[in-house]
């Protein structure tokens, strides 16, 4: 594991070794800059919490659907509760959620949710809140979307308003944020929300752009995690950057 380097030259080693180290050398001198810098959750949330522009998209980067994760990730809900912070609209996964709350709109209903698929994307999160519409979960999108994609099926869909002020979309199949259009679908309006927490990185740019005031990508854990001290290494050579500090080590 680690960062390498192949060099191509006509039959010349020389050059070759001269070339690899060169770029050796300047991978090496960003080092720092390579190392994921991105805001912790609770940073996050305060930084759109104290935003005047809403609304603030909020990227779950541990969460990247796209990239093959569980898209049930609760941590940023979780810390949410405990700073008080409310108005979030997101997406979670989870299948068994939605079929408690099959044929049951307008009722009040209490329900585990998310954090079901493994160990690594938070615990599952209880909530109180009222069932404001089911989707079947099949969209179109006409406007800009990750890739050009048009169409989407995010399964049987219910959209539950907590009483704890947040509005939480609970989906039936794996769908990525890179589309708005999952909101209007399910009556929602996602102006009216201050921040909004999308799965990914680079895919629901496209589509949130033009409605976000701001969009901060943040260090959150889960198997796409952005900062590597969110995974646990056992077999890595040592010393090895950014996780022995001693750069004596390195010479």
């Amino acid at each position: 594991m680690g960062m390498s380097f192949t060099v191509i030259t006509n039959n010349n080693a020389t050059k070759a070794k001269e070339y690899s180290k060169s770029i050796a050398k300047y991978a090496w001198s960003k080092r720092y800059e390579m190392n994921s810098q991105a805001p912790t959750i609770e940073q996050g949330l305060k930084e759109a919490v104290s935003t005047i522009e809403k609304p603030v998209v909020l990227m779950d980067s541990g969460d990247n659907i796209g990239a093959g994760s569980s898209a049930d990730s609760t941590h940023i809900l979780h810390k949410a509760r405990e700073l008080g912070v409310s108005g979030i609209l997101q997406t979670l996964f989870d299948p068994e959620a939605v079929e408690k709350c099959m044929n049951k709109v307008g009722s009040m209903i209490t329900l585990m949710v998310g954090g079901k698929s493994d160990s690594l994307h938070g615990e599952p999160i209880e909530i109180t809140g009222k069932i404001t519409k089911y989707f079947q979960g099949e969209f179109e999108d006409f406007g800009r979307t990750h890739g050009g994609s048009k169409y989407f099926d995010a399964g049987d869909s219910v959209a539950i308003q907590t009483e704890d002020e947040n509005t939480l979309i609970l989906t039936s199949k794996r769908v990525g944020n890179t589309s708005i259009q999952l909101y209007y679908s399910l009556g929602i309006d996602p102006l009216g929300f201050p921040i909004i927490i999308a799965k990914g990185v680079q895919s629901p740019r496209p589509a949130f752009e033009p409605i976000a005031s701001k969009i901060i990508a943040l260090d959150t854990p889960g198997v796409t995690a952005s900062g590597l001290h969110n995974f646990n290494f056992k077999n890595i050579r040592r010393p090895m950057f950014p996780f022995q500090k001693d750069e004596a080590k390195y010479i």
